[in-house]
């Protein structure tokens, strides 16, 4: 299991770009707009930032294979810890998306 630092974004692997970014700990819009730009590039805009609650867990992948999952939740508890929950938008249009 991958520990991180406070500040520092949590990466996760998806099959196609619909999900949140994390980043460990709580951060402001600003912090988060950095760290993922640093990963993805300027091409992706942080557009708002939730604080929420993390906790590493074992799930299913699409082929019903078993994987390590990040599951988050609003309220605090055994063995969760904080979290930024950060929705983004890419600012250009070359990935298929709306700008």
């Amino acid at each position: 299991m991958a520990k991180y630092q406070d500040g520092e974004l949590i990466v996760l692997y998806f099959e196609d770009y619909t999900h949140p970014e994390f980043v460990k700990g709580e951060v402001s819009l600003d912090h988060a707009q950095k760290v993922v730009g640093d990963y993805h590039g300027d091409d992706l805009r942080v557009t708002e930032v939730t604080h929420k609650y993390a906790f590493w867990g074992v799930g299913q992948d699409e082929m019903g294979e078993k994987c390590q999952i990040l599951y988050t939740r609003d309220e605090p508890g055994r063995g969760r810890f904080k979290v930024t929950e950060c929705t983004c938008e890419w600012a250009k249009s070359d990935r298929g998306d709306k700008a």
